[in-house]
């Protein structure tokens, strides 16, 4: 008894090897990029704070730095306040790095009757200019009309508001007495708005959130009361949840601090003095304390910094999205590689066996009519058949054996032929009655051996086609051979052509019908590959190459028709060949 070779488990083994490697490096994946998406917000978020504290410390430095040049010494003739102005206006435009951030000086002067009056420094002149109150000066006049604790800062305006303490009182009234008065002019160092919304803010959001195609985040300053009043923008838009309270990065600026390594220009022109003692309720005019210079001022305005995507969480998601599709996508081309090495590698193993399968059944078919035809030729050789009715018969075997080894060998070639695409075929006027009745012809001595019965149909008007008569011969031949070897014991076979016309245009229907054993439904779809032979046609016991539909396909093809089968298993099958025909002459001439 024949064994059957092992089946080869290891294609199979190695494929599910690399699944279950590719789905454990698929895991193992996504918890590196978890933890990298978590990494990388906590980077980006210490970054946009360092960042924000950089923006206000750049503003607030600037701040810190006027109020360190503008205010006046203590103790100071207060004749002598134009002159102290423009001598240090002079200074900041020569020694600051930002000199147009102040656009003006102004002196806002207590009288006695309770009225406020404003002067402006003119620096040509040396000299302060009485000026009306300017609507846009109007938070100044409400800050000293309101006679409470003047704050150094105005987010308004925008600008610093720096007292000038009196001189001390003459001898005998009182060490303390100048201490407690409050003081009776201002200096109001105006900051240019315009500079500083198209300028100064521009720059340092360029520094600090600035990437190389613009800015990486939008950036908000605004006032701190009454909240909502913008003060400057940059930055793309937001898309997201615009609503969104919570930003990404929250910081209040335009304020008074101390900057260490901010050195006070004026340090050496300050006389010494003695720290006042805070002043008892009673000794106060206006029973407030006046503010010092020095003291520090929290932020007026509110820096608000946000990711384009909406926040930095949103982000970081996208990204952890992005990163996860590519690296499932590499893994699943990995996959797919992997899977589809596994197929081709069955398919291979199916192909050289299915060859090794040719190879049998093209010997066995050999060597048959081999056989027949060397034990005839020798018996007449050797003279043991003297007989002329014999020797006929003889001749006649040899005849129908050689036509056989024909057939196989030309079946082989143009198998080989159509792979190789070294066949040309010729495009010519063919008749399919003539095809048919000369195909019928060379198959008589089979149908008379076999005592088949043959039935012929040729529709009205049936046109001519086009092609290489003898390729077309030998398809239609190779379906009659098919018909007259799985035709069971019905030995009957039809032959009928009829004209049709489809959405490719006219065409010729040749079908080859019997009614043998069938083609499953399973193995049609497989009918027409090389090597191929259904279950039905294995269990038959026929002998065969597997190789005539294949030849047929690939001439119907290269004609530019198709091939199409309708089996049921034991009761037959039909095989058509569906060629283009001739145009008519009256429809070529409408169509040229």
């Amino acid at each position: 008894m024949r064994r059957s070779p092992p089946r080869p488990y290891f294609p199979f083994a190695v494929g599910a090897g690399l699944l279950v490697a590719l789905a454990l490096l698929a895991f193992l994946q996504y918890r590196w990029i978890a933890r990298l998406s978590e990494a990388e917000r906590e980077r980006l978020r210490a970054s946009l704070d360092s960042a924000a504290s950089r923006f206000c410390d750049g503003l607030d430095r600037e701040l810190s730095r006027a109020s360190r040049t503008f205010q006046p010494r203590d103790g100071f003739d207060e004749r002598e306040l134009a002159a102290e102005l423009v001598s240090r206006l002079a200074r900041w435009r020569s020694t600051a790095p930002e000199p147009g951030l102040v656009k003006e000086l102004l002196v806002v002067t207590r009288l006695d009757r309770g009225e406020v009056e404003l002067s402006r420094l003119d620096e040509a002149a040396g000299r302060l200019e009485p000026i009306p109150w300017e609507p846009d000066l109007a938070s100044v006049r409400q800050i000293f009309q309101e006679r409470g604790r003047v704050s150094q800062l105005d987010e308004s305006l925008p600008g610093l508001i720096l007292p000038v303490r009196q001189p001390p009182p003459p001898p005998g009234s009182g060490p303390e007495a100048g201490d407690r008065r409050p003081p009776r002019h201002h200096v109001v160092v105006r900051i240019d708005r315009s500079y500083l919304t198209n300028v100064f803010l521009p720059r340092l959001a360029e520094r600090e959130f600035g990437d190389r195609g613009g800015l990486a985040y939008s950036v908000t300053v605004s006032l701190a009361v009454p909240p909502g009043t913008m003060i400057f923008r940059a930055g793309p838009d937001v898309t997201g949840d615009a609503g969104k309270k919570e930003k990404d990065a929250t910081r209040r600026l335009f304020g008074l601090r101390t900057f260490p390594d901010l050195a006070d220009p004026v340090a050496a022109e300050r006389p010494p003095r003695r720290e006042p003692q805070p002043p008892r309720e009673a000794d106060r005019p206006d029973g407030r304390d006046p503010a010092p210079a020095a003291s520090p001022e929290a932020g007026r305005w509110i820096l608000e910094v946000r990711h384009p995507s909406g926040s930095l969480e949103a982000a970081v998601s996208g990204a952890r999205r992005r990163n996860l599709g590519i690296s499932l996508a590499v893994l699943a081309l990995l996959g797919t590689s992997a899977a589809l090495l596994v197929v081709s590698t069955r398919r291979a193993e199916a192909l050289a066996r299915q060859q090794l399968d040719f190879v049998a059944a093209v010997s066995h078919e050999l060597k048959t009519p081999l056989t027949a035809m060397r034990s005839a030729g020798q018996n007449l050789a050797d003279g043991i058949v003297d007989d002329p009715e014999k020797v006929r018969k003889y001749g006649a075997l040899i005849e129908r054996e050689g036509r056989r080894l024909t057939e196989m060998v030309g079946r082989v070639l143009a198998f080989a032929g159509l792979r190789s695409g070294s066949q040309t075929l010729r495009k010519d006027p063919v008749s399919v009655r003539a095809l048919v009745d000369s195909v019928l012809a060379d198959a008589r001595w089979v149908l008379e051996e076999k005592r088949v019965e043959v039935e012929t149909d040729f529709g009205e008007a049936l046109p001519e086609v086009c092609g290489d008569e003898p390729a077309l011969r030998q398809a239609l031949a190779n379906l009659v051979d098919n018909a007259l070897k799985y035709g069971g014991p019905a030995r009957w076979i039809a032959v009928r052509a009829r004209a049709s016309t489809t959405t490719r245009g006219p065409e010729v229907v040749l079908a080859v019908s019997d009614r043998g054993i069938g083609i499953g439904r399973g193995d049609l779809a497989r009918l027409f590959e090389p090597f191929f032979r259904s279950a039905e046609a294995s269990t038959a016991g026929v002998a065969g190459s597997g190789l005539g539909l294949a030849v047929v396909r690939g001439i119907v093809e290269a004609h530019g028709g198709q091939v199409t089968v309708d089996s049921v298993p034991g009761e037959g099958s039909t095989f058509a060949i569906h060629l283009p025909a001739v145009p008519a002459p009256g429809r070529r001439g409408e169509a040229s």
